[in-house]
């Protein structure tokens, strides 16, 4: 099968999305696929934040797959066009509006369309990023090709949960760009059902007839940061958006499971690695003390080796009704074999997991609960038996590369037999 990968960032630029698709990529080559990627060779402005970290190797040469990559020059727009260019999207979704990358999608439709007529793809795939899809989407308009959108957790469409986004640009471009999407694609892949579900909701027109369910894959550090073994060390890696924060009592209930349990107050680690509010940080410096460690941002195989450090792993989900959100970060916490801790709405994903006994789930604002489950980890931490927790195999099957690789060719077939018949 020949399958064209279109992509703004990937390797030598490291963080979750290029990781994922590098390991996509090699388990799809393994399996005797032909694999080519157009991404760009040059990083945004926004890219050249601390959001990416560049490494020398491995490029894509060494994973064994052909990569066109483009020299992208960003264009500033003036006050003036910036207003009349969003004006413009709300009208008409084909219009790039001047949040989204612009330089790239524009450089990306013509090189989409020379790869269609180059490499006949059988199947299009791209990543989970609005630009991506809009370049496929521009594209399809002079190429026929059998498309395949991956869908991400909506992080990036926040506005769509807050009650003032209903009369917000961003909320009334992304849904008309998902209806436009969702009448044109082939086929949409989630990372979860519920997601998936969710999504349904804010399209307006029909829906691609093929779904597939296909979580994020994970990535497992290649060694362990020293820590003091003697420590009870709770990790969590990732920013801690507002949404997540607010409702969040871990910090009152490390405090109730302190008094609960004094000794606890010698062995407790607190680690967070990413961009944590100072109002959150500073719960939990009043909650613990001197055993809160605030890390700065590092870049992603750093935070990889803080999950591998850990002895419990810290999800902190937004707490939405829905429940629609499968985190990216807990594809890595599902390939290390250390206890997951999901704080998360009492209805949604990581609740469905804990049922199945994949993790410790306890919704985030309630204190209670949750140091109940710090507790009995501690406790386990203590008789040595915290690997009594730590079996979480269906997560980590379901993000295996092998199996998403797997799983995206049984959807491919379906698509095919679609589309032939």
């Amino acid at each position: 099968m020949r399958i064209l990968y279109l992509s703004a960032y990937a390797l030598p630029y490291i963080n979750g999305e290029t990781l994922c698709i590098a390991k996509l990529v090699r388990a799809l080559l393994s399996r005797g696929h032909d694999v080519r990627l157009i991404t760009r060779k040059n990083l945004s402005p926004e890219a050249r934040t601390q959001t990416y970290h560049r490494i020398p190797q491995p490029g894509w040469e060494e994973i064994g797959c052909s990569a066109v990559q483009l020299d992208v020059r960003d264009s500033e727009l003036s006050k003036v066009g910036k207003w009349l260019n969003r004006v413009l999207s709300l009208l008409n979704p084909y219009v790039i509006p001047d949040y989204l990358e612009r330089a790239w999608i524009r450089a990306a439709v013509p090189a989409l369309e020379q790869e269609i007529d180059r490499f006949m793809p059988d199947v299009v795939l791209t990543t989970q990023y609005a630009y991506n899809y809009l370049a496929a989407l521009i594209a399809r308009r002079k190429r026929r090709f059998v498309w395949i959108a991956s869908m991400n957790d909506p992080w990036e469409k926040m506005t769509l949960f807050e009650s003032p986004s209903w009369c917000s640009h961003w909320h009334h471009y992304h849904r008309r760009l998902l209806s436009l999407l969702a009448s044109n694609v082939d086929a949409f892949i989630f990372p979860s059902k519920r997601l998936e579900l969710f999504e349904r909701k804010f399209s307006y027109g029909p829906w691609p007839s093929h779904v597939g369910i296909i979580p994020h894959v994970g990535a497992v550090a290649e060694r362990v940061l020293p820590r003091n073994y003697e420590k009870f060390r709770l990790v969590h890696v990732g920013d801690l958006l507002s949404m997540a924060r607010n409702l969040c009592k871990l910090p009152e209930a490390l405090a109730e499971a302190l008094t609960r349990m004094p000794g606890l107050n010698q062995d407790l680690e607190v680690v967070f690695a990413g961009d944590v509010p100072t109002d959150f940080k500073n719960r939990l410096a009043a909650a613990v003390g001197s055993a809160f460690q605030c890390l700065p941002w590092c870049a992603y195989p750093t935070a990889l080796e803080y999950i591998a450090s850990a002895d419990v792993n810290v999800l902190i989900e937004a707490n939405y009704p829905e429940g629609v959100l499968m985190l990216a970060k807990l594809a890595d916490y599902a390939l290390v074999p250390k206890p997951i801790l999901a704080l998360s709405p009492r209805i949604g994903y990581m609740a469905d997991m804990a049922q199945k006994g994949q993790c410790l789930h306890a919704p985030p604002d309630d204190e209670a609960l949750t140091a109940e489950k710090i507790l009995a980890l501690y406790a386990a931490w203590k008789a040595g038996n915290l690997a009594s927790y730590s079996s979480h195999n269906e997560l980590k099957e379901m993000c295996k590369p092998e199996t998403a690789a797997a799983k995206f060719e049984d959807l491919f077939r379906s698509v095919a037999q679609g589309t032939s018949s």
